[in-house]
This record gives C-alpha cells, structure tokens and sequence, in this order.
C-alpha cells in the first residue's frame, strides 16, 4: 500500500471545500453585468491560505490581488505552499496581510469577498456594521462587494454530515445551535482511508446571520443597493452551483446565497 503524507488539515479543506476557478468565472461574469468589464483587483478577506487570490493573480497577467486575515497559521501554510508555485512576475502581483479585518484602513479593490461564511465569526451588529463600514471605504467605485451566505432549518439542527471523496471523507459536524443568539458550534473533520478519524481539525463559533439583517446592515454602512443571488436546485431539490439575481427565495432545508452589494 503507498504510504500517505503526513496528514495536513490545510490540504484536505482546500480538496473539500474550495473551487477558485468556480468562484472566479463567478466572480467575473458578475462583475461584468455591472460594469462591462473584466475586474483585474480583488481582495480576500478572512483568507486563511488565501488559495482564492492565489489562483486570481494566475488567472490573468493584469491580476493583481490583496489578501488579509489576523490568523497567521493558515497564511504560513499558504506562503509555504502556494506563494512557493507563483513565478516572480505573479508574487509581485500578490499582497498577504497579516491584518484584523476591523482594522479602518484597509486596502481598495474592485471586488472584495468574503468565502465560506467566514465573516459569522463576527457575532454583534456593531462589529458587522463596522466591518462593511470598512468595505464600503475601501471599495472601488466601479467595485463589487460580495458575500456568501447560507441558512435554513438543516443549519440548525445537530447533525454530522459525511462527504466522501476518493482516499478520505470530510466530515461537517454540527454540534450545537442556541436560537435565542443564533450562535452554533461548528467542526470539520477528516478521515483518511484505513486511518483513525481526524477530530475537530476546524472550529467555529459562529452566529447564523439572516439575509434580511445582513441586507440592512450593509444598506446601513452605505451601499447603494444590494442583490440577492439565489442557488437554483434540480428536480432532486439539490442545488445546482448555479446563483442568479433573485427577488424571492425557495423554502429550502439548506440553502446557499451571494449578496452582492454596489457602493
């Protein structure tokens, strides 16, 4: 049997969750409705291995991207493994900050994002409020502003759900959901096939923020208008990857969301 590597928890998030091309082709064609043209700045933020920047400042020679979170764990990993892949003209074209996102001065871009509904680490409206405050001052005028967001009853509840790949399994555990604050405790965990469980490699504490409260917080900071792109499901009720600017919602047990917001 071929031995493993050692086992990184980085690695196997980047293979369970994230698709940057997906994102990007995504982030693109969104920004291209609006403006009529191709985005070349983008910011990451919360960007743990900032893998999302990493794979804008490849996608184009005029790319350039900024990435930013008060974590450096995650961001040694990203230097070490993917800042290690970019030739020198893209590591010029790449800027990792070692930053608290609350921080008043952040640097501009044409689109900021904000990936895998890091941002519900941020639990009280004056924090929130702060934060797109921030974005909104740093935001390009022709610039994009966008969110993911997910919700519905399945979030609530307490559940471990398996996703199997093809040598390991990533585990989604839903550990407790307290509706008075909305805040859950969330974990990831890892299997590899013909090893032990790996327990708890990522853990959240976040608040299961709405979108009618999210709408109103960023209206507030000052955006001019904010869209709901909404997840379109098949005929099995599964979604389909597919988001389109959306007036009214479907009443999912789990849904997926983008706000996209304009100053």
């Amino acid at each position: 049997m071929k031995k493993l590597p050692p086992f990184n928890k980085y690695f196997y998030y980047k293979k369970s969750v994230q698709n940057p091309p997906e994102d990007i082709s995504f982030f693109t064609k969104t920004y291209k409705e609006f403006y009529k043209k191709k985005p070349t700045s983008f910011r990451e933020d919360f960007c743990g291995t900032f893998y999302l920047a990493y794979h804008w400042v490849k996608a184009h020679s005029k790319n350039k991207a900024i990435a930013i979170d008060i974590d450096i764990e995650p961001i040694k990993y990203g230097i070490e493994n993917h800042i290690s892949k970019l030739n020198s003209d893209q590591k010029k074209r790449l800027s990792v900050l070692n930053k608290n996102i609350l921080s008043l001065r952040l640097p501009s871009a044409e689109i900021i994002s904000v990936s895998n509904f890091s941002y519900f680490v941020l639990k009280t409206r004056k924090e929130m409020l702060q934060y797109f405050k921030n974005v909104r001052k740093s935001l390009d005028k022709k610039g994009l502003f966008i969110l993911d967001v997910v919700g519905g009853p399945d979030c609530e509840k307490r559940t471990e759900e398996e996703t199997e790949h093809k040598d390991f399994s990533y585990f989604w555990d839903q550990d407790y959901f307290d509706p008075i604050h909305r805040i859950g405790h969330f974990y990831i965990h890892f299997k590899r096939k013909a090893e032990r469980k790996q327990l708890k490699q990522f853990s959240y504490t976040w608040r299961l923020w709405t979108l009618p409260e999210l709408k109103d917080l960023l209206k507030e900071a000052g955006f001019t208008n904010v869209f709901v792109y909404w997840e379109s499901s098949d005929k099995k009720g599964e979604g389909t990857g597919i988001f389109k600017k959306s007036l009214e919602g479907e009443p999912c047990d789990c849904w997926i969301a983008y706000l996209i917001s304009i100053p």
